[in-house]
């Protein structure tokens, strides 16, 4: 019943930033598309989350070496080396050792690992804070805080997630995202997405873009950014640090560091360390050492 009333919560939300003009409607239907409903749930899954209703009672916990079929339980702890052959379906679940699920895992409310978890299906979370590793084929959360190594196979969908270790997934669908550690993943889709950290993304879509690059000897690299205003910039400007786009179609940008092939908007503001093939604005600004090779003026 969380999940359910936590999906309608979420709906609303998504609802009124719609309507105020905070997210766009075509990324209000991908998110909705992609959050999808109860009833949309595959009989699989409402049999392995659902099964004979049993109620969630008392604690089970791992603190050596054991094998668990399928675990219904209000809490599930490890802090050994656990082995689930079925599914988990708990209220909260703590892992500080090794914990292996062969099945899906279904927690109400906080999935918590500071050591290593890995799942053989989906996770679906209240919420999720891991500071080791987590492995899944896909991830569904309200909230996601990551600061060790989170790898998923497809994709990842939340509400808010904050990455400061390395995260891998094919997509990524969230409605605030903040990273200062390291970002590979196909597509980014959100309203606010803050990069302090690494990038490699082939697609991005959001409201909002802002990156700081940062110093470290990572290639940053996005193939297309879709945004309605672009904020980027060098966090120290002695080191030579910068980030690769194909191309960046926006409203408004401010740009630092960025070599570019492209550069499509309204009103665009490049300044120092920037490379950029191909400029087409209303208003075109120019600062520093900015190189365009080839700009196009719009009445």
């Amino acid at each position: 019943m969380y999940l359910i009333a936590m999906e309608n919560s979420y709906s609303e939300e998504l609802r009124r930033k719609l309507e105020s003009g905070e997210i766009s409607q075509g990324l209000y239907d991908e998110i909705m598309k992609r959050w999808g409903s109860q009833e949309s749930k595959t009989e699989e899954e409402k049999e392995q989350f659902s099964e004979n209703d049993q109620a969630r009672e008392g604690t089970t916990s791992i603190s050596g070496s054991g094998h668990l079929s399928n675990v219904i339980s209000e809490i599930l702890k490890i802090s050994g080396s656990g082995h689930v052959s079925g599914y988990v379906d708990v209220d909260t679940m703590k892992v500080s050792g090794s914990g292996h699920v062969e099945g899906n895992i279904s927690v109400s409310g906080e999935l918590e690992t500071s050591g290593s978890l890995a799942s053989g299906g989906s996770i679906k979370a209240g919420s999720i804070d891991s500071s080791g590793s987590l492995k899944a084929q896909s991830i569904k959360a309200e909230n996601i805080d990551s600061s060790g190594s989170l790898r998923v196979d497809g994709d990842i969908e939340a509400q808010t997630m904050d990455i400061s270790g390395s995260c891998v997934a094919e997509n990524v669908v969230c409605d605030d995202f903040e990273c200062s550690g390291m970002l590979k993943a196909k597509t980014l889709k959100g309203s606010g997405v803050e990069i302090s950290g690494g990038i490699r993304v082939d697609s991005v879509e959001c409201d909002s873009f802002y990156m700081s690059i940062d110093t470290s000897t990572n290639r940053n690299t996005i193939g297309k950014l879709i945004c309605t205003e672009a904020k980027i910039e060098t966090r120290r400007r002695f080191f030579k640090s910068s980030v690769e786009i194909d191309e960046l179609v926006c409203k408004e940008a401010d740009l630092e560091s960025v070599k570019a092939k492209k550069v499509v908007g309204d009103e665009v503001v490049v300044g120092n360390g920037c490379e950029i093939d191909y400029v087409e604005a209303r208003v075109l600004k120019t600062s520093g050492d900015a190189v365009i090779r080839e700009k196009k003026i719009l009445e």
